[in-house]
Formats: C-alpha cells, sequence, structure tokens
C-alpha cells in the first residue's frame, strides 16, 4: 500500500538539484519553486517535464508515523516513458 504525504527531491546522477519541473500533467506551466513533489493517496509521485535521463529521488519528509526512507529511489525518463529502477 502506497503512503500519502511523503515528500521528494528530484536529482541527477553527478547530485546536482534538479527544481524545474512540474507535479501536474497540464494543469499548469509553473515548474515548482522549491523542487519537491509530494506523493498523491496511492503513494505515486508524478513529475512532468524532466529530459531524458536518469535521475534519483531522495525523501526529505516521511508522513506522519514514519521513518525517511535513507535510501535514492533510482529512476529513468525515455521516449517512452519512465522507469523505477
Amino acid at each position: 500500500k502506497g503512503l500519502a504525504g511523503a515528500q521528494f527531491k528530484v536529482y541527477k546522477p553527478d547530485g546536482t538539484q534538479v527544481k524545474n519541473f512540474r507535479t501536474n500533467a497540464g494543469l499548469s506551466t509553473s515548474p515548482t519553486v522549491a523542487g519537491i513533489v509530494e506523493s498523491d493517496a496511492n503513494g505515486l509521485v508524478h513529475i512532468y517535464g524532466l529530459a531524458y535521463g536518469d535521475y534519483y529521488l531522495v525523501e526529505v519528509k516521511a508522513p506522519k508515523g514514519y521513518e525517511l526512507n535513507g535510501g535514492k529511489i533510482n529512476f529513468k525518463i525515455t521516449n517512452i516513458t519512465s522507469t523505477i529502477l
């Protein structure tokens, strides 16, 4: 079961934080300000507007009653879809 309310920052493999992305599809053309994306009611995060390539997420705020995930969550943007690695 996914958890709502977890917050993540997006990074490139070299450790550079990515802040210029959207967290909704087509509803806003404004990118995030802090570069933080939050999991929805199903525990999913939605990130739009990233260039093709490899990235990773780092949890910066866990939902109430849970601990931070201390690891990186790798994912890849391709010309077809995104993939969690």
